[in-house]
């Protein structure tokens, strides 16, 4: 839930309208592999291309958020590219996995990685 939020902050840093971010969490069910988050705000007047670098995005970008209090493990990326990989078909669609871990020298990390068809 952390990562989540400073997911949410982040957009917000980047002038993101959080007003246009969705979070899925209650459409969730067990084993179901929807992402965390749809972006809406996919405007020139946000930031967002620090985090998305293709030219032509369709709205939504979907948004997978994954934290741990240690080192981040190879399966959680995975199956965030495979929550992903649902939805992100076209070439105009884009997905970010957004991870938050503890580092080698103990100091909490923040990576984006964008996701395409």
């Amino acid at each position: 839930m952390i990562s989540e939020s400073l997911f949410v902050y982040l957009l917000h840093m980047l002038g993101v309208n959080i007003d246009l971010v969705s979070h899925l969490r209650p459409l969730k069910a067990k084993d179901a592999f929807n992402p965390d988050f749809a972006v809406y705000d996919v405007s020139s007047s946000t930031r967002l291309n620090l985090l998305v670098h293709s030219r032509h995005v369709s709205s939504p970008i979907y948004a997978e958020v994954k934290g741990s209090t240690g080192s981040m493990n190879k399966d959680r990326i995975e199956k965030a590219i495979t929550q992903l990989n649902r939805l992100v078909i076209s070439d105009s669609d884009v997905g970010l996995i957004f991870l938050v871990f503890r580092n080698a020298f103990s100091f909490y990390e923040g990576v984006a990685l964008e996701v395409l068809a």
